[in-house]
């Protein structure tokens, strides 16, 4: 028989607790940074087509370990994967391209901040879970 089981089990429910607070909290912050880092990326339009702006439609959502971020102008693809045939020549796009007008070039401001956050996250995560253990260490 293990014994002092009841208080085992009371201390690993409460590091269960605290890890699981530590990640939800840094998932936040990286879901957060990422939504900015791709909104100071956005490229601001020129003339009547400004309003609104992509740089104003941005919006995230974190639900427990997974982070969201989202443009809300209906224009946000377009630019970020371009459109006709100088679209066509980035490759990326779903659904392919009319290529019987110039169209616009890609401007990417989304996929390069996952990319970046793809190679920071593991790391962030990681950290935030030593952190969450020395905080239990330390009296927390």
């Amino acid at each position: 028989m293990i014994r002092n089981l009841a208080r085992l089990t009371q201390r690993l429910s409460g590091m269960e607790k605290r890890l699981e607070r530590v990640l939800a909290e840094e998932m936040t912050q990286v879901t957060r940074e990422a939504m900015e880092r791709a909104r100071e990326r956005a490229p601001v339009g020129k003339g009547p087509r400004r309003q609104p702006r992509l740089k104003d439609s941005f919006s995230m959502e974190v639900k427990g370990l997974e982070g969201t971020v989202k443009v809300v102008n209906p224009h946000g693809a377009y630019v970020e994967f371009g459109t006709g045939r100088r679209g066509a020549q980035t490759g990326r796009a779903p659904g392919g391209y009319d290529g019987g007008w110039p169209g616009m070039a890609a401007q990417p401001y989304l996929f390069p901040v996952a990319m970046e956050m793809r190679g920071e996250f593991p790391r962030r995560m990681g950290r935030a879970v030593l952190e969450g253990l020395k905080e239990r260490r330390n009296g927390g």
